[in-house]
């Protein structure tokens, strides 16, 4: 509850900047005076349309290959999708360490 409850998740988001997994959070007066609303408004998006991790043994790997790709957004670029799908392929594959 330290984390989960709307209150802890709001004083997070202000404090700290992790912003918060429940959609009613982001209808906060503090948010709303800690951020701007286009931002506000992506990130509830992204939180409403989520879903739950994969059910994998190698969630961890998965991840980790995902975001060595996919980070920096500044080099996200039309190739991206397929390096990711086929490092990720050789990561659970044995092929390649991350």
């Amino acid at each position: 509850m330290c984390v989960s409850s709307a209150d802890a998740q709001s004083k997070l988001a202000v404090n700290n900047g992790l912003m918060p997994s429940r959609g009613s959070v982001y209808d906060s007066d503090e948010l709303k005076e800690a951020y701007p609303a286009d931002l506000l408004d992506l990130f509830r998006e992204s939180v409403d349309g989520g879903g739950p991790r994969p059910k994998s043994a190698y969630y961890s790997q998965i991840s980790s290959a995902i975001q060595s790709i996919w980070h920096s957004p500044t080099g996200v670029n039309d190739d991206t999708p397929k390096k990711s799908a086929e490092f990720l392929a050789d990561i659970l594959a044995g092929r390649r360490l991350l």
